[in-house]
C-alpha cells in the first residue's frame, strides 16, 4: 500500500512564504550599511540595525527600553512627532534632516525619511532608513543629497 501525501492548504504555504520572507528581510535590513530602525505607532524602538547599534552606542538589548524620542535631540521632538502623526493618516512624507543622541550623548546629524507600514489597514509601525548628513564644512550639501 502506497502512502497518501496530504498536501497543505494554500494559506499554510502563503503564512510560510511570508515568514521567510519576513526573516530574509530583516538579514538584508540588518546588513544595510545606512541606520535603519523600527517603530511602532507609539514610538518604541521595534527593531534596529547593526549599523543603527553600532553609530548610536547601543545594544539591542537596550530595545525594549528605548523609545524614538529618547535617541531625537530635543530641539526635533516636534518634528518627528508631527511626522509620525502625518504618517498615522497615511501622508506620503518627504525626506528630512534631524539629529539624533548617541548613548554617550554624542550628536549625530542624518537625513533620510520613513514610512508607516500597514497590516489589514491598521498602522503597525514605521520603517525609517537614515543615513550620515553631509558635513557643511566638507562641502557637502545635506538637502541636496
Amino acid at each position: 500500500m502506497q502512502a497518501r501525501r496530504r498536501r497543505r492548504p494554500q494559506s499554510l504555504d502563503v503564512a510560510a512564504a511570508e515568514v521567510v520572507m519576513a526573516v530574509e528581510l530583516l538579514d538584508l535590513l540588518d546588513d544595510h550599511p545606512d541606520l535603519v530602525h523600527s517603530a511602532s505607532p507609539d514610538g518604541r524602538l521595534l527593531f534596529a540595525n547593526r549599523a543603527w547599534l553600532r553609530d548610536l552606542g547601543y545594544q539591542r538589548t537596550d530595545l525594549p527600553r528605548l523609545t524614538i524620542l529618547d535617541v531625537i535631540a530635543p530641539e526635533d521632538h516636534q518634528l518627528v512627532v508631527r511626522r509620525l502623526a502625518e504618517a498615522l493618516e497615511g501622508a506620503t512624507l518627504p525626506a528630512t534632516q534631524l539629529t539624533l543622541l548617541a548613548a554617550d550623548g554624542r550628536r549625530i546629524a542624518v537625513e533620510g525619511g520613513e514610512v508607516m507600514h500597514r497590516m489589514d489597514e491598521a498602522a503597525i509601525g514605521t520603517i525609517c532608513i537614515m543615513r550620515h548628513a553631509a558635513s557643511p564644512a566638507a562641502g557637502g550639501d545635506a538637502a541636496a543629497s
